[in-house]
């Protein structure tokens, strides 16, 4: 993982998000939809490419949990209690898949 902040990683995907969102939905793309049908595409390529999508979305997703969790605990901002569970279930969810491989 790099040394950037999670805004910094936000920032970093944000132009390539809004012009995405231009090029299929217009002017005013909604963000979230426009962010789903990106992880969509994406999955498609991944998957048109050989790689094993489910895989890539698991370590994205933990990946995530990791930087939230990191950023919160340098920072000195604590989750919310949902983000905690959300974080538990994703190590919970890694570590069933470590044992059943």
């Amino acid at each position: 993982m790099s040394d950037a902040t999670n805004r910094e990683r936000a920032d970093r995907v944000d132009l390539s998000v809004l012009q995405y969102g231009i090029d299929h939905e217009g002017d005013r793309p909604d963000l979230e939809d426009t962010i789903t049908d990106m992880i969509a595409d994406l999955s498609h390529l991944a998957y048109q490419a050989g790689f094993d999508v489910q895989r890539i979305r698991e370590v994205a997703e933990i990946h995530f949990a990791e930087e939230l969790a990191e950023e919160s605990t340098t920072w000195g901002v604590g989750l919310t209690d949902d983000e905690v569970r959300w974080v538990e279930e994703i190590i919970d969810r890694m570590e069933k898949t470590a044992r059943d491989r």
